[in-house]
């Protein structure tokens, strides 16, 4: 079972939106992770389509090409299409697939 703190936690756990940055607890503990000098403010937690759109602006320019494996998130995809660098999706090698390669 929880600890009190744990359970404390657990029960004003809200559902909704948290600040942008992620939670303050999880960015402490993954700062707290690393054998350096960062601390909460240096860290960000993001879902996987936040960091993949975030990671897609920041390193890629039209014309660039994408490889991505499916299954995966929509935006994996579809992201791409904003910055213009086409993507090809990837399906899982099996040799029953008839059209492994998806052009975006």
């Amino acid at each position: 079972m929880a600890d009190a703190e744990c359970h404390d936690r657990w029960e004003s756990l809200s559902l909704g939106y948290t600040i942008q940055q992620g939670d303050p607890g999880l960015r402490e503990a993954v700062a707290k992770s690393y054998q350096s000098n960062l601390n909460a403010d240096d860290t960000t937690i993001v879902c996987p389509q936040e960091g993949i759109l975030l990671g897609a602006l920041a390193l890629l320019e039209p014309g660039d090409h994408v490889i991505a494996t499916r299954p995966c998130y929509q935006s994996l995809t579809e992201v791409y299409m904003i910055i213009k660098a086409p993507s090809v999706s990837r399906n899982n090698c099996n040799d029953t697939d008839p059209s492994p390669m998806s052009y975006y």
